[in-house]
């Protein structure tokens, strides 16, 4: 066995899944999703299999399952569409974004953890790597003026935490695999699709008349299960 077949399967769902939840979703989409979460899961645990069964690997594969968790959450829309409110739509919407937060942590906690028993952190690099995707975020979220309103707290510490897991992986990508173009490439590939995947769901869920595209739906979700396959497959390359 190998990692391409769980790709192509991954790349085929995905694309279902794309096309099956637009312009509205429905419970074939649902289905098509849950089977891209397993199969990005799959790869993960594919990957942990073939690796030395480090706290990195565990840790990673507790990022996965909580995306997959909060997955389920984003998706529930065709389930309670005629029973639907506002209030219920955001509390979903919020309990899925806790789980995604959960998953930063578990990968903040995974890079963290690298840096530190390896002595490799520096706080310069993080800094500079960490303002900058905050900026960027900033940038996006005024760009497009999107009305954040009661959310815009919820939006600004989830964001925090993100660019916070993206400047750790810029940092093991430079202090402890610069020698190491694959793996590095693979680092900060997956925190920057991450970073864009995130930016546009809040963008597309906060203004769906203006951003609900089928071209911006195609970026995010295509970065994000890209993001979360390059995170699995980093399990066996550390």
């Amino acid at each position: 066995m190998s990692f391409f077949p769980i790709w192509i399967a991954e790349a085929l769902f995905t694309a279902l899944f794309i096309v099956a939840g637009h312009p509205i979703s429905t419970k074939k989409g649902f289905v098509f999703k849950m089977i891209a979460c397993a199969l990005f899961f799959a790869n993960g645990m594919y990957a942990f299999s073939m690796s030395g069964k480090t706290e990195y690997g565990i840790t990673v594969l507790v990022g996965l399952a909580a995306g997959w968790i909060g997955d389920v959450f984003l998706a529930l829309d065709p389930f309670i569409r005629g029973k639907q409110s506002k209030k219920l739509s955001t509390t979903i919407f919020l309990f899925g974004g806790a789980f995604f937060l959960i998953g930063h942590f578990a990968y903040i906690t995974a890079f963290a953890r690298l840096l530190f028993i390896r002595h490799a952190f520096r706080v310069l690099p993080f800094v500079a790597a960490w303002i900058g995707i905050c900026a960027v975020m900033a940038l996006a979220i005024r760009l497009s003026k999107i009305p954040c309103g009661k959310l815009a707290v919820p939006i600004a510490v989830y964001a925090v935490f993100l660019g916070c897991m993206f400047a750790l992986a810029v940092c093991a990508a430079l202090l402890l695999y610069s020698g190491q173009t694959v793996m590095s490439c693979i680092l900060i590939g997956a925190a920057a699709l991450f970073v864009l995947s995130d930016v546009t769901l809040a963008i597309k869920s906060a203004d769906r008349e203006r951003f609900g595209s089928l071209r911006l739906r195609i970026v995010c979700l295509a970065a994000y299960f890209l993001a979360q396959m390059l995170f699995g497959v980093s399990i066996m390359l550390q």
